[in-house]
């Protein structure tokens, strides 16, 4: 839910944003409110990605195909990306390399839609079977 929320933030106020606008900012985009939502939204994401896949966590979720290629793709970079964004570079770069290895992922930003929108449809569908698991105890 709290990635979802960031995620809304973020393209509530991008819109805001002109790409030149951007351009001209260099590396201090990133110390604006939008891309410090976007990359809270990113780590906030990387962890319920861990949740599903890392064996260590010991969910029995199955995912496969285009979803699971794309975690697959996203997983390395994000996880770094992730990293950089909830401890502190020791390097003391505002740009640092783990966020721009994930910015560098051909797609990265298409992948990372398709993915939160696919934990949603996951999420909502769980709850839905756990609504009908309760209706048919009473």
């Amino acid at each position: 839910m709290w990635a979802n929320q960031h995620r809304e933030v973020f393209e509530s106020l991008i819109g805001n944003l002109q790409e030149a606008e951007l351009q001209k900012m260099g590396a201090a985009m990133l110390a604006t409110k939008q891309f410090g939502f976007m990359l809270v939204w990113y780590g906030l994401l990387w962890a319920v990605i861990e949740a599903f896949i890392d064996p260590k966590e010991g969910r029995c979720v199955d995912l496969r195909g285009p979803f699971r290629a794309e975690i697959d793709t996203l997983s390395p970079a994000l996880r770094l990306c992730r990293n950089a964004v909830l401890h502190v570079p020791r390097s003391g770069d505002l740009l640092d390399d783990r966020i721009l290895g994930l910015l560098s992922v051909p797609g990265s930003a298409l992948m990372i839609r398709r993915v939160a929108r696919g934990f949603a449809r996951l999420f909502l569908e769980e709850y839905a079977r756990r609504d009908q698991l309760k209706a048919r105890k009473k």
